[in-house]
């Protein structure tokens, strides 16, 4: 079945990313891979995911640098994150240890994050 929904042409049901992932779950099925078409939308779409890739490769390298540049880091509340991630400061208190493993647990009620480490996290999410 994945190997049909590789045949068809760029305006058939499945999009490329779909058919991408399918053939990178399933590589036997490139042998199936019979229209010329199908095979250059599926490179249009490797190439596309390679430049997101490169995108976020360059973001995290910028960020490390600012990183040594900047030995200080500026420790934010709850609010202050919730503010910046455009949530709740609930949402925040709620989801630290999963979402946003990088909070330190300052006392009972009190949680910290660090500045550099939540503007990473908001510029990865941008360029994803």
């Amino acid at each position: 079945m994945k190997a049909r929904l590789l045949e068809f042409p760029s305006s058939a049901q499945a999009s490329p990313a779909a058919r991408l992932d399918a053939l990178l779950s399933d590589p036997a099925a490139a042998k199936d891979i019979v229209n010329s078409e199908s095979v250059a939308v599926l490179q249009i779409e490797v190439a596309s995911r390679q430049i997101k890739l490169a995108s976020v490769q360059a973001l995290l390298a910028s960020i490390r640098i600012e990183e040594k540049e900047s030995p200080t880091d500026r420790m934010l509340t709850a609010n202050e994150v919730a503010i910046r991630l455009g949530t709740t400061a609930k949402w925040v208190y709620k989801n630290w240890k999963t979402k946003l493993p990088f909070g330190v647990k300052v006392s009972a009620k009190q949680l910290r994050f660090s500045e550099r480490r939540v503007e990473r996290l908001l510029a990865i999410r941008a360029a994803a």
